[in-house]
């Protein structure tokens, strides 16, 4: 049965809409997962401009071009204040696969990897992010 994995405020306040990066992991059962969908709440009105990332493992360095095959996805949203600051994507129909590549700790966590953006034409706020995940094997 798909599941939602979330966090309510990624930052626990105001992420500055300059390009300030904030990275977070979102709490998985196992290994291997399959992304259906993406919802990305910014919880200040006003125009909003990030750039939304998951990788499969953390702190990864994108100027080292081989890390790049862990970044499985990678959404730039752009929306006027007018529009909202909500963003949804769909992928059931062609779901994103996902496996957690970090070394395994001894109580043996899991995570989809996030990195989210707040650029400079966007508002300074915190963001609510969800996303829904099933098993791999899982019918949808």
């Amino acid at each position: 049965m798909p599941e939602i994995i979330e966090d309510l405020t990624i930052n626990d306040g105001n992420i500055p809409a300059d390009g300030t990066i904030v990275e977070f992991d979102l709490k998985i059962p196992s290994k291997w997962k399959k992304i259906l969908y993406i919802n990305i709440v910014q919880l200040r009105p006003g125009a909003m401009d990030i750039s939304f990332q998951v990788w499969e493992k953390s702190s990864i360095d994108e100027t080292t071009r081989s890390n790049l095959i862990y970044n499985k996805i990678r959404r730039d949203i752009v929306m006027t204040a007018s529009q909202g600051g909500t963003y949804g994507e769909s992928m059931m129909g062609d779901p994103i696969p996902y496996r957690d590549r970090d070394a395994e700790d001894e109580n043996r966590d899991r995570a989809v990897h996030c990195r989210l953006v707040n650029e400079s034409g966007g508002t300074a706020s915190d963001f609510e992010v969800q996303l829904v995940v099933a098993d791999m094997g899982e019918r949808v």
